[in-house]
């Protein structure tokens, strides 16, 4: 692992994917290990993944301190989709 200065910024990087994405996903992780840049912090958020997917995200987590995976075993777009309906609904009642 290359020296990092304490100087360098950590950028987080944050993947929001779901089952049928497991090709894609693996070359997004592929290509984000070539970066030179080695203070990435890669946040995978599953979507109700499938079980193949889990375990290799489980994996991956381990391979680095800065992998994080986050799995939702329900339909995340919609509980994210409340809270901008909420949101936007707030807004226009206090206009």
């Amino acid at each position: 692992m290359t020296k990092m200065s304490n100087k360098e910024p950590l950028i987080s990087i944050i993947i929001v994917s779901h089952n049928g994405r497991f090709k894609e996903l693996k070359k997004v992780l592929n290509y984000l290990s070539l970066q030179t840049y080695k203070k990435l912090e890669i946040i995978i958020v599953g979507n109700n993944i499938s079980e193949f997917m889990d375990t290799f995200l489980n994996s991956w987590q381990k391979e680095d301190n800065f992998n994080k995976y986050i799995n939702f075993n329900e339909n995340i777009m919609s509980y994210f989709g409340s809270i901008v309906t909420s949101y936007h609904q707030r807004k226009i009642t206090q206009k």
